[in-house]
């Protein structure tokens, strides 16, 4: 009750924060846009257009500063910060909970002190300092913390590594000023089947040089106590990037104080998950919690619906129509009602639901998701009309997958599961493939093949991206036309791409 307490009361405190520095909180795109538009003259935007881009260009340092400096101006500052509002919310309290136990606190990276002088009002008996390498940020910074009458925080400049720091401190916070180079993917995996990432001590110092974290480290992690605590929260939600963190903070002698976990948050109304955040130390610790190299695996990331003519022809394709896993009594419903659900050999497991000639619905998912189709099925099968009509709305939505505009997949999946359905699919029968590998170890791989009844397309590199297409044998042709194009897509890829 207490903890809820507190975080009731810093939300509040954060929203007035955030209030007070100009910034507003948009929950879509078109309306932060019109505010931008009124504020920010013709010129100003197209300077921060061209700072943008010029911030873009990896290894150039002097951009990224110049972009911070015009982003620093008393008009720009609360119209571009709002973009990271609810970023600012979920990184100051997360952040907040575990500086409790602190004394001196390093803030790398703290721009315009935002989130500084929030920590500062938050904990009057803790110092901070905020290090940062934009003069005209950290100028802001300082008139804030003044303006705000908190004399436990200063703010200093320092470019690291030309720059040295100064002082002791038990607590070192790093929110997205670890990777110099924000586009690096990081450590690849070691060929296109797999996630794992071999240990290659020369490779993973090299990567530390090229995105600017090795240095960065030694530093925060010779200025931390022995017993401090290093707060981060970096871009490092691809598995390349984590892994390249998480190698180069164990080689430092660190480990997790607690169980690592992404930052979840709206953006113009999207969800967004960012980080991880990890508190590390190096004192010992009673939290078991290892640094994972392993793909994360989101609730549902592997479920798929498709509805109509669609979900027919993929129940019957698997058998799912004539196999009464579970069905429903059609005097049930005013329509005909029925529910089947079942696991085609072992790889995938579907639910069928048919109301009437009105509603075909089919979901698939692989095992790990089991859990969602059997609560899907049990919501359905609790709901009397008119309740079913809008539960298959918010389960299918409105679609009826008729295909007659092009063909609509069966199944279709986008993340790290669909390597898991690639590889359990029964009795693979390859018809084409084509791997191409690069002067420095990425690779592509791209096959057409049928398993039984289906069809299917397969798409894996080195880069942790993966794709899985299936479809009954109407739609063979166009998967056919697909993978020639998808093959044409990959040499024009590969002869672009710059060795890393």
């Amino acid at each position: 009750m207490k903890d809820s307490l507190s975080h009731t009361h810093h939300s509040r405190l954060i929203s007035e924060h955030l209030a007070s520095w100009g910034l507003k909180r948009f929950t879509d795109e078109p309306a932060y846009f019109n505010w931008q538009r009124t504020v920010l003259s013709k010129e100003q935007l197209e300077s921060l257009h061209d700072c943008a881009t010029s911030r873009l260009k990896q290894g150039d340092p002097s951009a990224d500063i110049r972009f911070y400096d015009l982003t620093a101006s008393p008009e720009i500052l609360p119209i571009l910060y709002s973009q990271r509002y609810d970023y600012f919310v979920a990184a100051g309290l997360a952040i907040a909970k575990r500086l409790a136990s602190t004394r001196q606190v390093l803030d790398f990276g703290c721009g315009v002190g935002i989130l500084t002088t929030f920590w500062a009002t938050l904990f009057p008996d803790v110092q901070f300092v905020g290090v940062d390498r934009s003069s005209a940020s950290l100028a802001i910074a300082t008139h804030e913390a003044t303006r705000r009458q908190l004399p436990n925080v200063r703010f200093v400049y320092a470019h690291l590594p030309h720059d040295s720091l100064t002082g002791m401190f038990d607590g070192v916070i790093c929110t997205q000023a670890l990777f110099q180079a924000e586009d690096s993917p990081g450590l690849c995996s070691d060929d296109w089947n797999t996630f794992h990432r071999r240990q290659d001590s020369a490779l993973q110092h090299q990567i530390e040089a090229e995105t600017g974290i090795g240095a960065r480290l030694n530093e925060l992690s010779r200025i931390l106590v022995e017993d401090g605590k290093m707060l981060l929260c970096e871009k490092a939600r691809h598995l390349g990037r984590r892994i390249v963190l998480q190698r180069a903070l164990a080689a430092r002698g660190f480990h997790n104080l607690s169980v690592p976990f992404p930052l979840t948050f709206g953006s113009f109304g999207e969800r967004v998950e960012d980080g991880p955040l990890y508190e590390v130390g190096r004192r010992p610790s009673e939290v078991r919690a290892v640094w994972d190299e392993n793909p994360e695996w989101p609730k549902g990331q592997s479920v798929y619906t498709c509805t109509g003519k669609t979900a027919r022809r993929m129940a019957i394709a698997i058998g799912a129509i004539q196999e009464e896993c579970t069905s429903e009594p059609p005097e049930a419903h005013s329509q005909s009602f029925q529910t089947y659900r079942g696991i085609w050999r072992e790889a995938i497991v579907y639910g069928y639901v048919s109301v009437g000639m009105d509603f075909q619905g089919m979901i698939l998912a692989s095992r790990e998701d089991e859990s969602i189709i059997v609560e899907y099925f049990e919501r359905l099968k609790a709901k009397r009309d008119p309740d079913l009509q809008t539960t298959i709305r918010t389960l299918w939505g409105d679609g009826q997958g008729d295909d007659s505009q092009g063909p609509i997949p069966c199944y279709e999946n986008h993340t790290p599961a669909a390597q898991l359905i690639w590889e359990r699919l029964p009795a693979r029968c390859l018809q084409e493939e084509e791997t191409y590998r690069s002067s420095d170890g990425r690779a592509m791989h791209l096959e057409l093949g049928e398993s039984g009844p289906l069809t299917y397309l397969y798409w894996a590199n080195t880069l942790d991206q993966r794709q899985i297409i299936l479809a009954d044998s109407s739609n063979a042709d166009w998967f056919v036309r697909y993978y020639r194009e998808a093959i044409h897509e990959m040499k024009t890829s590969v002869r672009e791409s710059p060795p890393r």
